[in-house]
């Protein structure tokens, strides 16, 4: 069944993932958005080509994440956008590397909505995502201020999902935060 087969791959993903195995990660990710969009799984496909890009940043390999997200905004383009839950991450992480392409401005822009749309789909992982990329960007920024309300933000919603990783995000975010601001 390709519906079974591409859950199994998203899994199989997020396993990789978590092993810090990047490389066979990516590609099962590619792999997942593959059978997605053969078993019209719409939210895995967005979800997996958000998480494959968010693994090209953390590689250094911006112009790939770059060519993944706009993949994945012309296929959720195609389907009604903003209405498909997975669509919140998707411009998260394109948040996400705007900032690392210092367009700071562009980047608060592209977190706020991938937020917004993240919240009005009950997607938590996406919102602590974007919350800690928005505190970061604030305290970059120096709206310090901000940047505390953004992080506070993120940990709520990152005990409210019970989620492990969420919660490690959060509090790992906060902590840096603390530290530079040396508050603890």
């Amino acid at each position: 069944d390709l519906e079974l087969r591409t859950y199994a791959a998203f899994r199989l993903a997020e396993a990789y993932r978590t092993a810090d195995d990047l490389e066979a990660a990516s590609a099962a990710f590619a792999e997942t958005a593959e059978l997605g969009w053969a078993a019209s799984h719409d939210f895995l496909v967005l979800k997996a080509m958000s998480r494959q890009a968010k693994l090209q940043i953390v590689q250094g390999r911006l112009r790939k994440a770059d060519q993944v997200l706009r993949h994945a905004l012309r296929f959720a383009d195609e389907r009604d956008g903003d209405s498909l839950p997975a669509t919140g991450e998707v411009k998260v992480v394109i948040g996400e590397l705007l900032y690392e392409w210092d367009e700071l401005e562009a980047a608060a822009y592209r977190l706020k909505e991938g937020i917004r749309l993240s919240e009005r789909m009950g997607q938590l992982d996406a919102l602590v995502d974007g919350y800690v990329a928005l505190s970061r960007l604030e305290m970059a920024q120096g709206n310090i201020e901000s940047a505390l309300e953004s992080a506070q933000e993120a940990n709520s919603l990152a005990q409210r999902s019970g989620a492990g990783e969420a919660i490690a995000e959060a509090a790992a975010w906060n902590a840096r935060l603390y530290l530079a601001r040396s508050d603890l």
